[in-house]
């Protein structure tokens, strides 16, 4: 990419011979006769090298680098200071110049500089974007969740497209994060578009991206996301709420490897790895017809199904050892005890929620809490007030396939409404027309 440069001293002739030789380089090149100018066009633009002069008239260059440095520590300030003059020099490296040079000198040799001091600079933001980007937990010890964790460690390197399926707040996108970050991609862009929350027409631009005068208020080229992401990572979430026309789009992606931007006709090739997520059934959408069936194979080449937090009881106090001890530390408190009956309530309870329900629900907790010991008064009503309904004969293990437990679960709301399907679907979160495709899918006649 060009760099633009700032050069400022009151020698005219250094200012030019300066110039020619970072345009030469490539570079964009402004001049300032005084320290002042020099800070007034700093104001208006964005440099990645200021070269500033330590003897000016109206603002010397220690006070415009002090000025610099007090707001940006990214732009690059080499002070130049007049042979013999070590004085300024240490001045100016205190004040955080990262760099002098003495006059009378090569401008190749500045130009060197810059070249050593912005490599360095470029490596030390990389491993700071590193750190950042650490696999995200996948907390539980149960057996469903060992499996979760054997199906990402077998894809996490291939190019195959991955379906996540669960209901909403179970982690698919901590599962996305984890299978791109502990990859061969790690490195490579990670790019979320969630379709739920955005237009049709906003998810279509945002994807593909769009050329000049595409639509209204299109003034510039804008690259998508497909394109952004290179190599890495696509994750699309809630996929089912894509429009019929998207789709139609999105498969012929998935098929050619290819599209084009928004009143574009230049083919680009999609590099990135595919992964997509939802709440929904997908089977169920497309017997509905509101799924493309030839879409949903495409995606479901390799399906990793996350149960529902009360499909995996024995997994609760972890995360919620993991969620208090977040908290407390974001809060600033010093909890030092939990009573065991926080634990038995928060077991029992079905979270319809999920994960991200108990989250919420332990950090509500811990600013209730008297800041030493958490209770269970601490917790909401509808938790402490809460049951576990099933009984021996139907209870989940989490031995059990996600099918096996999903049927068990049907029948024990089943024979608690006396097979009532109102009844029993709303006990089970989903709407009627879900639970009688259900019924059918599993041969369940009550």
């Amino acid at each position: 990419m060009k760099s633009r440069v700032l050069i400022a001293d009151d020698e005219r002739t250094i200012c030019s011979i300066l110039k020619v030789e970072f345009e030469a380089d490539g570079a964009q090149v402004d001049i300032a006769a005084d320290g002042y100018a020099a800070w007034e066009l700093y104001k208006l633009h964005t440099y990645d090298l200021v070269v500033l002069d330590i003897n000016m008239p109206r603002m010397d260059g220690l006070q415009v680098l002090k000025q610099i440095k007090h707001g940006d520590k990214n732009t690059v300030v080499i002070i130049m200071t007049a042979y013999g003059s070590i004085d300024g020099a240490v001045a100016a490296m205190k004040m955080q110049a990262d760099d002098y040079i003495t006059k009378p000198f090569d401008p190749a040799d500045l130009i060197e500089k810059f070249r050593q001091i912005q490599a360095v600079k470029n490596k030390a933001a990389h491993l700071e974007r590193e750190q950042d980007r650490s696999i995200p937990m996948l907390l539980g010890q149960s057996p469903v969740m060992e499996r979760v964790r054997g199906k990402i460690n077998k894809v996490k390197d291939l190019n195959t497209t991955v379906l996540i399926t669960g209901e909403s707040g179970t982690g698919k996108g901590v599962v996305a994060k984890n299978i791109h970050y502990s990859s061969n991609r790690a490195k490579l862009p990670f790019s979320h578009i969630d379709c739920a929350s955005l237009p049709h027409n906003l998810i279509e631009s945002e994807l593909f991206g769009h050329e000049k005068g595409a639509f209204t208020n299109a003034s510039t080229q804008r690259k998508g996301k497909l394109e952004l992401a290179g190599k890495g990572t696509i994750f699309l979430d809630e996929i089912s709420t894509l429009s019929p026309e998207l789709q139609s789009k999105l498969l012929i992606v998935l098929q050619e490897r290819q599209f084009e931007r928004l009143g574009g006709t230049q083919r680009l090739s999609v590099d990135a790895r595919v992964i997509a997520a939802t709440n929904e059934d997908l089977e169920e959408a497309v017997a509905s017809g509101t799924f493309r069936a030839d879409l949903f194979y495409r995606l479901n080449i390799v399906c990793i199904e996350l149960p529902p937090l009360r499909y995996r009881r024995s997994d609760i106090p972890e995360l919620a050892q993991h969620f208090i001890q977040q908290h407390v530390k974001n809060t600033g408190l010093s909890l030092e005890e939990v009573d065991e009956n926080v634990w038995d309530a928060l077991c029992e309870y079905d979270w319809p929620g999920n994960v991200r329900e108990l989250e919420n629900t332990l950090e509500s907790a811990v600013i209730l809490s008297d800041g030493h010991r958490l209770t269970v008064e601490d917790l909401p009503k509808k938790i402490t007030a809460a049951r576990r309904r099933i009984q021996p004969e139907t209870a989940v293990e989490d031995s059990l396939s996600l099918e096996r437990q999903e049927i068990l679960t049907i029948l024990a709301a089943l024979d608690k409404h006396n097979g009532h399907r109102e009844k029993t679907a709303k006990e089970l979160g989903i709407s009627r027309r879900t639970l009688q495709y259900k019924l059918a899918k599993y041969h369940i006649i009550k």
